[in-house]
């Protein structure tokens, strides 16, 4: 009988020691699955903004689509398709957090996740940059909502919903900021704030340049020159969890995590929230989906000023 107990009770020792074995394995795994989400998006990304387009012509615009930024810019990259005159190697490229039919939730309702379009603009398109009647550069920032762009655009550099493949399933949100050239210079940002010096630090409206035609019409397109990084903060979660959760439990999880403040980093303004979820969110999703939620952010040089200030306080928390 004493043989029998220690027995019984090695058991239940080595029983919980398998267990917690196998809940640690299962949680390493959804963090590394997160991850492995959020870098798929960081690499196409970073790819497309190494060959971004810089022009006095060409704007490069953030707007909001789903509670999430959108970015719409011109890069010097190759994408599928045949347009007039052949393909040009340059192409309008667009990244949102958007419904897309090939991300379906347990009842089967499309959910919201990171896609990406690019439209292929060809060589007869002399005026693929786009100009409006008053023979101003196309302000993408103009567009209120940089949704379905049809009618909005030249053909040549339309966007239709139809353009965007799922890049990220994993990744519910996404923020854009811009760490301003430190310049020391005034600038004037989108939402009409005017900063008496760019002293680097991180907004969430870009920095603008107005143009002025002839006849006094005038355009403001964002002023690449100002930007020393592209700050994008992603929301992302693992396949696993992703599956528990339907199309409105992944907009409420979305929901949580704001557009930072001026100066604030994404990593700093969410990542209390997403440890916090689970209990914030108690009872509006499976607790293992909500904590399975991590946030990541990184930063993408645009000027050579980047390199300068890659020691600087202000770090990319790399996934």
């Amino acid at each position: 009988m004493a043989a029998l107990s220690v027995l019984l009770i090695l058991g239940l020792i080595v029983t919980q020691i398998v267990v917690a074995t196998s809940r640690s394995i299962r949680l390493s795994n959804r963090q590394a699955d997160a991850s492995a989400q959020a870098r798929i998006a960081f690499g196409r990304i970073g790819l497309d903004l190494a060959a971004l387009v810089k022009r006095p012509d060409a704007d490069c615009a953030v707007g909001t689509y789903g509670g999430s930024s959108s970015l719409l810019f011109l890069a010097d990259v190759s994408s599928v398709g045949s347009p007039s005159g052949g393909n040009r190697n340059v192409s309008i490229v667009s990244y949102r957090v958007a419904v897309h039919a090939d991300n379906r939730g347990q009842n089967g309702t499309p959910r919201s996740c990171l896609v990406r379009a690019g439209k292929a603009l060809g060589w007869s398109s002399t005026g693929f940059m786009g100009l409006d009647s008053a023979a101003l550069p196309i302000s993408l920032g103009s567009l209120a909502s940089l949704g379905s762009l049809a009618g909005k655009l030249p053909s040549a550099m339309t966007v239709l919903d139809s353009d965007y493949d799922i890049l990220a399933p994993g990744v519910l949100r996404v923020v854009i900021g811009f760490q301003l050239y430190p310049d020391n210079q005034a600038v004037d940002l989108a939402d009409g704030t005017r900063l008496a010096a760019s002293d680097g630090r991180v907004v969430y409206s870009p920095p603008i340049r107005t143009l002025v035609s002839s006849s006094g019409t005038t355009a403001a397109l964002t002023d690449v020159s100002r930007i020393a990084s592209l700050v994008v903060g992603l929301v992302s979660m693992d396949a696993e969890s992703l599956r528990l959760l339907d199309a409105n439990e992944v907009s409420l999880i979305a929901g949580k995590f704001p557009l930072p403040a001026t100066g604030q980093l994404p990593f700093q303004a969410w990542n209390r929230i997403s440890e916090g979820l689970a209990s914030s969110m108690e009872g509006s999703g499976p607790k293992a989906s909500l904590q399975s939620v991590r946030v990541f952010e990184r930063f993408f040089p645009i000027t050579p000023c980047g390199s300068r200030i890659a020691a600087a306080p202000l770090q990319a928390q790399d996934p």
